[in-house]
């Protein structure tokens, strides 16, 4: 399959999942739709993002490779189109991040949870990454708490805040059963 034709020919979820099946387990071709995603032009990059979180769903072992380079993309690029972080940061939350690169999944996710900029969904897959995180790390769901406690700013949807409360919740049953 040619991954890029495919993203040049229209912008579907028909497309998106012909290339998620096509990707099926294979890191090298999950490799291929990243480097678009991290390539030059932005149309190209915009539609492949929407890859990224649909074979994180489908296979973690596909994407795991580039998922380091991925969030270093995201970290380091400027002017980033939202479906770019936003589906990177939904990979991450779906996936087991290992604790080689744990560090640099947290502290992107806060600095985008941080940002005012930040569109709510790039916010909300921020706080899954680090609570997720945090169960591993009790130190992390602290400071995740502590976070979430202060007003984010620009985020003052209902929804937001339920995910916030929820997320809140859920770190304080983590806490209890830690000191338990």
């Amino acid at each position: 399959m040619d991954i890029r034709g495919a993203l040049q020919s229209e912008h579907s979820k028909a497309v998106t999942m012909r290339i998620v099946e096509y990707v099926g387990d294979d890191p090298i071709r999950f490799g291929a739709v990243a480097e678009i995603v991290m390539g030059d032009d932005p149309l190209l990059s915009q539609r492949g993002a929407w890859v990224i979180s649909h074979c994180a769903a489908h296979s973690q072992a596909a994407v795991l490779p580039s998922l380091l380079k991925l969030l270093e993309y995201v970290r380091d690029a400027s002017d980033l189109h939202d479906a770019i972080k936003r589906n990177t940061m939904k990979a991450a939350a779906i996936m087991e991040i290992p604790d080689s690169f744990a560090g640099l999944a947290a502290d992107l996710a806060f600095s985008l949870l941080r940002s005012s900029a930040e569109p709510i969904a790039v916010k909300v897959y921020s706080m899954e990454v680090l609570f997720r995180l945090g169960i591993r790390e009790p130190s992390l769901a602290e400071e995740l708490r502590l976070c979430l406690a202060q007003p984010i700013a620009g985020n003052e949807t209902p929804a937001f805040r339920a995910k916030v409360r929820s997320i809140s919740k859920e770190l304080d049953k983590c806490a209890q059963s830690c000191r338990e």
